[in-house]
């Protein structure tokens, strides 16, 4: 059965329902394969104001983004938008126009972190996850 079709026989309110733990658990394996698990900034959260700063910064409106992220005010939208400072965003891209897969820290823990999405989901399907778990997770990492 599909997705769809067990959370409407189940009668969840979500598509893919996890435990507040279980995500945790999964988010923190995922810090310790990219080598962030000691870096008290890299939360979920983060991973959603960094979605909102990259989604403002190519043209989204910000009621769009206020409905991706699902804010109830536009204010808690133009909060996580407010958070990246006031630079520009000709001063910004400077910092993202190198390899942006090279992570500069004073001792790094792990391998040079990378950042695209598809080396997440592989970091997360390394811990045994299965599809179902990995699509869980993404749901509720934009939730």
């Amino acid at each position: 059965r599909s997705a769809i079709e067990r959370a409407r026989v189940n009668r969840w309110s979500r598509l893919f329902p996890l435990r507040t733990r279980q995500v945790a658990d999964r988010w923190n394996d995922i810090r310790f394969y990219l080598g962030v698990d000691e870096i008290p900034t890299s939360t979920m959260k983060a991973l959603r104001r960094t979605f909102a700063w990259y989604a403002n910064n190519r043209g989204m409106p910000t009621s769009t983004l206020q409905k991706v992220l699902r804010h109830k005010g536009i204010g808690t939208t133009a909060g996580y938008l407010d958070l990246v400072g006031d630079g520009t965003l000709k001063d910004s891209r400077k910092y993202f126009d190198s390899d942006s897969t090279q992570m500069h820290t004073d001792t790094p823990k792990h391998e040079p972190a990378k950042t695209n999405v598809a080396d997440v989901i592989a970091a997360y399907a390394a811990t045994g996850a299965t599809p179902e778990q990995i699509a869980r997770l993404i749901k509720e990492l934009m939730g």
